[in-house]
């Protein structure tokens, strides 16, 4: 089998140790990009659901500057936040690329979307 993959498919067999890497990182990245993507987005979430017209707690302010933000954040593109979040990435995580790197752009991208939902 081994034979057959070298054949059909060396420079991926010759970097297999790598791709095993890759996917944990990109599990790791995932796994804490979630975790805060659900915490804050839950927070937003509900006090975007208190604060609308009609809500329990009832705060047009509050509510027209917490929908703006998630629409104005929906609205932008993954790679254009990644890089345009690139500064704020080395300030929080020291570093702007790699599985660091890309948690924060990751948070700020989801949060949006968690929360509408």
């Amino acid at each position: 089998m081994t034979e057959l993959l070298n054949k059909i498919m060396p420079n991926i067999m010759e970097k297999l140790p790598t791709f095993g890497l890759a996917i944990w990182q990109t599990i790791l990245m995932a796994l804490w990009a979630g975790v805060f993507i659900v915490f804050i987005g839950i927070v937003l979430g509900v006090s975007i659901t208190v604060t609308r017209p009609g809500g329990i707690l009832q705060q047009n302010a509050v509510y027209q500057v917490l929908d703006k933000i998630i629409n104005f954040f929906r609205s932008i593109p993954f790679i254009i936040l990644l890089a345009g979040l690139m500064p704020l990435s080395r300030i929080i995580m020291g570093t702007a690329i790699g599985l660091e790197g890309a948690i924060v752009p990751l948070i700020i991208a989801g949060v949006p979307f968690y929360s509408r939902q």
